[in-house]
């Protein structure tokens, strides 16, 4: 997420999981396509490389974790923000 997003959410004086909440299901989903979809073709792709099947719901757990280790280095907002995302997109494919 860049700066441009963080900044609109701050001028729209929303909480990071209101701003996660208006990227997954807007921003991201215009970009990206529908969550679940997304997360399907990556899970096939991480599948390949791993040579192991991997679900949907197991990137979005891992995209939490990258988001917490970045987090533990030094704070941001897009961290907990993503974090916020991709806990809603892990639901979502669930």
């Amino acid at each position: 997420m860049s700066d441009d997003f963080s900044n609109k959410a701050v001028e729209l004086g929303e909480t990071i999981c209101q701003e996660a909440d208006r990227l997954v299901n807007e921003d991201r989903s215009n970009q990206y396509g529908h969550p679940k979809e997304n997360f399907e073709v990556i899970a096939k792709l991480w599948s390949i490389i791993l040579q192991k099947p991997i679900t949907s719901h197991q990137v979005a757990l891992c995209m939490i974790l990258l988001k917490v280790s970045r987090e533990a280095y030094k704070h941001k907002r897009d961290n907990l923000t993503d974090i916020c995302g991709f806990a809603k997109i892990a639901e979502m494919v669930q």
